[in-house]
C-alpha cells in the first residue's frame, strides 16, 4: 500500500495514470510547490514561493540567497515529509545574467529515499 499518493500534474501530456504513488507524489508535490507563485492556489493563497518575483530582481548572490531562504521556508510549512538542509540547497546566478540554476536536495524518511531536483529558473 502507498504511503504518499498524488494526482500526476502533468496528465494528459505525457503517457501514463492519472495518479502517482510515494517517491513519485513526492517529486510532483516538490514541484508543484517551487511552480507555483505565491497567491495562485485556491484555497491555499499562501501555498508556493516568491520565485517569480526573485527572478526579475538583479542576477547576483544576495537574490540568489533570498530565494535559496524562500525554497526552504515553503518546503519546512508545506512539506513536512520530506528532509531539506538550507545548506545543502544550491541557488547559483546563470553566467548569462538570465535567471538561476537550482539545486534542492532531500530526503524523504518514511521511503528511505534521497533525490534531488534540479532546474534552471529564467527570465521570460
Amino acid at each position: 500500500m502507498a504511503v504518499y499518493i498524488d494526482i500526476y500534474s502533468d496528465y494528459g501530456q505525457i503517457k501514463g495514470g492519472i495518479k502517482v504513488a510515494d517517491i513519485d507524489a513526492v517529486q510532483n508535490k516538490l514541484t508543484n510547490l517551487l511552480r507555483c507563485p505565491i497567491g495562485s492556489r485556491f484555497r491555499q493563497p499562501l501555498f508556493g514561493v516568491r520565485l517569480w518575483e526573485f527572478i526579475h530582481e538583479p542576477c547576483d548572490d544576495f537574490t540568489a540567497e533570498q530565494i535559496k531562504d524562500d525554497f526552504f521556508q515553503a518546503i519546512i510549512k508545506w512539506m513536512p515529509e520530506i528532509q531539506v538542509f538550507a545548506s545543502q540547497i544550491s541557488v547559483v546566478p546563470l553566467s548569462t545574467g538570465d535567471g538561476f540554476a537550482c539545486n534542492l536536495p532531500y530526503f524523504v524518511p518514511r521511503l528511505e529515499f534521497s533525490g534531488s531536483l534540479s532546474f534552471n529558473a529564467r527570465r521570460d
